[in-house]
């Protein structure tokens, strides 16, 4: 008699382990589809008009400019400002609420997957800056700028 190979004795050992407890996985990878994630829509733009009801891109996830009444306008400040609270003492919650989370997303083209990598690098660049520098109150620059 000859000896089975190593690759039969695993077969073997694999089945009976298999039939013993047949809530062993597999030997091979079993195909499990997943749910599509929607096409991001154009990435965030701070120097763009947004209107209620629009999309935008950030991180590859999805927002929404608010449909609720006073939100449109908050969609269009992209950094807080205490200032606002001046004209209207809700700002903050509005500002807060006036892009709505809607799901993560799947950038569409190459370019798309290079420019959000290329975007997270300079936020890593920011925190590290902000790490060696600080920032003052204001948000800004430590050095005054």
């Amino acid at each position: 008699a000859t000896m089975p190979t190593a690759t039969e004795s695993a077969a073997v050992a694999a089945d009976t382990i298999s039939e013993i407890l047949p809530e062993t996985p597999s030997r091979f990878p079993t195909y499990m589809p997943t749910e599509e994630l929607p096409a991001c829509p154009p990435r965030y733009d701070p120097s763009k008009t947004y209107v209620a009801g629009e999309f935008a891109d950030v991180h590859e996830h999805i927002f929404q400019c608010s449909e609720e009444p006073g939100h449109e306008f908050y969609c269009n400040i992209p950094d807080w400002d205490d200032g606002l609270l001046e004209e209207n003492e809700n700002a903050k919650e509005m500002w807060n609420g006036a892009w709505v989370h809607v799901s993560p997303c799947a950038a569409s083209t190459l370019e798309e997957v290079m420019e959000e990598e290329a975007m997270e690098e300079l936020a890593v660049e920011a925190v590290l800056e902000w790490d060696a520098d600080g920032w003052d109150d204001d948000g800004g620059e430590s050095d005054g700028q």
